[in-house]
Order: C-alpha cells, then structure tokens, then sequence
C-alpha cells in the first residue's frame, strides 16, 4: 500500500522521483514496482478500474 500511495503522490505533484517526501519508500523501490506493474499492464488497467469507481 506504500507504493500506491507513493505513486499516487508522485503523479499528483510531479517533479523527480528522488524528491519523494520522508516515510515514503524509497525512490527507486517505487520506480521500479511501478515500471514492472507498466510492463505487465497492470498500472493500466489499475488506472482504468479506478476511474470506473468515479
């Protein structure tokens, strides 16, 4: 759940992943779930499921 919430972060701010708040995980912990979860479609479909909940 901390990388969703990392991710969620990092999309509504912008800016370098580096620049992630304190107590988030690390930068490239959540870069690199979220590069695995794009490769696999999974970020897609996570965003098109949520978008059905609006």
């Amino acid at each position: 759940m901390a990388v969703v919430r990392a991710i969620a972060w990092h999309l509504r701010v912008g800016g370098v992943w580096r620049a992630l708040p304190a107590g988030m995980p690390p930068w490239r912990t959540v870069y690199g779930w979220l590069r695995r979860w794009q490769g696999l479609g999974l970020f897609e479909q996570m965003m098109r499921d949520l978008a059905r909940l609006r």
